[in-house]
């Protein structure tokens, strides 16, 4: 009998996947009770599976190192293809999905291979047999299945995912998806993507250290409560490694808080950060997978993102998927960037603020007063923001260093004429327009801009206001 080769039913990435999550979180065997080395239709990923099984039930850590040397113990690391197998799957980053999803792709493939097994197996009988009639029926019968094996010996099929995932309405709140958890005040939740922008100097970094320090352990951040505490990756390509290191200590930060500076990097490895790289994004998103990080800071968006037309809306596509795919994993995402030439926005393509949640603006306090050495003084806006059921109101911060380090953060509800003055600034003219924006009443706005004409602030040309000469 002469046996045509014919495609089996196999996810290898779907096996990949289901390893690497294992990899990531040790504890998801504990859901994986069904799945043996029979499910793997690749040899080597039945082999690391068994050996996973193996450490997992004698409590033995799991990771790339123990792995290894565990598989090479037992003199099978030439078998599965080497060290450098292991490394490909310990670096695979599956999707969104869950890892029992992978699974269960992994168990149907199995499934659709015996069937096969089964039908050669009838063929070959047959034809041992001579029983013409039976192979015929067994021949015919294979003919059907080769073109499902031919099928889903292929990548999974986006049909396939998208009829899974299609759900009729009524079903949408069995799905089981957990509602994103609220982390600061009303306007930063879990899986968000925010971004904080201003002149250089002003106190970016200031804002973002303050927001991350909060998050780790503080009860409050300026006058927003810290709903839930999270482990918080601050990853810094700017700052000088002392100068943050005494800032984070000021701000009174814990381990909770963990950072990723580009001096200290290089220092230590070698390496340097861009994170336009693709691998340097999966390591990032690895990094936050294995230590839980729920919030990543990135400072700043042009010295972390080297290649990056800013100014080019399609070269954002290098970077667009990576964040939704950390919002997938439910990681909350904050980036510092430069404000344009003209401080009313974000310097670069708006198209980057798509996908946003929030957008805030940090603008110069009108009254300078103290200089700004060992500290910094500045006004926030938001010009975005999707979660917050009331608009946010325009604060004024002061960070300030004292003598022994510390570092004291104060607020107070910005001044409404120096608010008022931006608006006129950012191109809102009319009372009308401004009472929107800022949540007055018109008559409220009237009366701060004949402060603000008093104060020499503006002037009133007509109906309309503009700035003073």
């Amino acid at each position: 009998m002469s046996t045509k080769h014919r495609p089996l039913p196999a996810s290898l990435d779907a096996e990949k996947a289901v390893l690497s999550s294992v990899f990531l979180q040790p504890s998801c065997m504990d859901d994986l009770s069904d799945i043996s080395t029979k499910h793997f239709h690749h040899p080597s990923h039945g082999t690391v599976w068994q050996c996973l099984v193996e450490m997992r039930a004698a409590g033995k850590p799991i990771d790339l190192v123990t792995v290894t040397q565990a598989i090479a113990d037992r003199n099978q690391l030439e078998h599965i293809g080497g060290p450098a197998v292991l490394a490909e799957i310990h670096c695979f980053l599956p999707t969104g999905a869950s890892f029992q999803y992978y699974a269960d792709i992994v168990k149907e493939k199995a499934a659709g291979r015996a069937i096969i097994k089964t039908c050669e197996d009838a063929i070959q009988a047959a034809y041992e047999n001579q029983t013409q009639q039976v192979s015929d029926i067994a021949t015919a019968a294979l003919a059907k299945l080769e073109p499902f094996a031919t099928a889903e010996s292929k990548p999974d099929s986006l049909f396939e995912s998208f009829s899974k995932g299609t759900i009729p309405f009524p079903e949408l709140k069995s799905v089981g998806i957990p509602p994103r958890r609220k982390i600061i005040g009303d306007w930063f939740c879990e899986a968000d993507l925010g971004f904080i922008f201003a002149p250089r100097g002003l106190g970016k970094t200031w804002f973002s250290l303050g927001m991350a320090t909060a998050i780790t352990g503080k009860a409050s951040f300026g006058p927003w409560p810290v709903h839930d505490h999270a482990t918080v990756l601050y990853v810094d390509g700017e700052m000088p490694f002392e100068t943050l290191e005494q800032r984070m200590a000021g701000l009174g930060a814990d381990s909770d808080l963990l950072v990723l500076n580009h001096e200290s990097l290089f220092h230590t490895t070698g390496k340097v950060l861009n994170l336009t790289d693709p691998e340097a994004q999966n390591s990032i998103t690895k990094l936050c997978l294995r230590d839980g990080i729920k919030v990543l800071i990135l400072d700043n968006l042009s010295c972390l993102f080297s290649g990056i037309r800013e100014n080019e809306a399609d070269a954002w596509e290098a970077v667009l998927p990576w964040l939704l795919t950390l919002r997938r994993h439910r990681v909350a995402v904050m980036i510092v960037a430069h404000s344009g030439r003209d401080g009313k926005n974000m310097r670069g393509t708006s198209r980057r603020e798509d996908a946003a949640f929030t957008v805030i603006r940090l603008d110069e306090v009108a009254d300078k007063g103290a200089e700004r050495k060992h500290g910094a003084r500045f006004i926030s806006r938001f010009t975005k923001d999707r979660n917050s059921k009331v608009e946010q109101t325009s604060l004024e911060w002061s960070f300030q260093t004292g003598e022994d380090g510390k570092v004291s953060i104060t607020t107070k509800e910005a001044d409404g004429i120096a608010v008022l003055v931006q608006w006129v600034e950012d191109g809102l003219t009319s009372a009308t327009d401004i009472a929107s924006e800022m949540g007055l009443s018109k008559g409220t706005v009237s009366k701060l801009a004949k402060k603000a004409i008093e104060a020499g602030r503006l002037r009133k040309e007509g109906n309309r206001y503009a700035l003073a000469a």
